[in-house]
């Protein structure tokens, strides 16, 4: 500081547990929407936590998201479309070890919430495993909308993501 003036600050940062705040959008979100659970399985109950807003006398559009995405990721699409009269079920569903069990996981979910036909949003992980849902119950899916998803994980197996970069 120059002339016994005190240095200026930087602009406060809000931090929520290390991270950056939630934006204003989130919290309206969150003030309007509330996170719902239900508990569904045939060897042992497993929780699917969701997010359901819109009018429930239209097939919903059901909202999976990527590996590392929760069902909070789609809030944004949430505000916007479902004032518009858009029904939306944004998913984040519990730890399975197989796609089989994902698939029938997902069939009781829908069963629980009473739900008939469907469209389901897959981003990534949330794409093929909704690829994977429709070979097996294609009757109860309209639409499927993919995005930047991928068929099978051949290219996957035995070939981390990350190992080119440390040889």
């Amino acid at each position: 500081a120059h002339g016994g003036e005190a240095p200026a600050s930087p602009p406060a940062v809000r931090r929520t547990a290390g991270f950056l705040a939630p934006d204003s959008d989130y919290n309206l979100f969150r003030s309007r929407v509330p996170l719902q659970a239900t508990a569904v399985g045939l060897r042992e109950s497993l929780t699917w936590k969701y997010f359901q807003d819109g009018p429930k006398d239209k097939p919903p559009l059901i909202c999976l998201a990527g590996a590392s995405g929760t069902a909070a990721c789609f809030y944004k699409l949430m505000l916007y479309l479902c004032p518009k009269g858009y029904h939306i079920i944004a998913v984040t569903w519990p730890e399975y070890t197989t796609h089989e069990d994902w698939i029938v996981g997902f069939g009781l979910f829908l069963d629980a919430l009473r739900l008939g036909k469907v469209h389901i949003l897959g981003l990534s992980l949330g794409g093929l495993l909704a690829q994977l849902y429709v070979q097996y119950r294609p009757s109860r899916v309209g639409l499927l909308v993919l995005c930047n998803s991928f068929a099978d994980t051949d290219a996957f197996s035995g070939h981390p993501p990350a190992l080119g970069m440390y040889r």
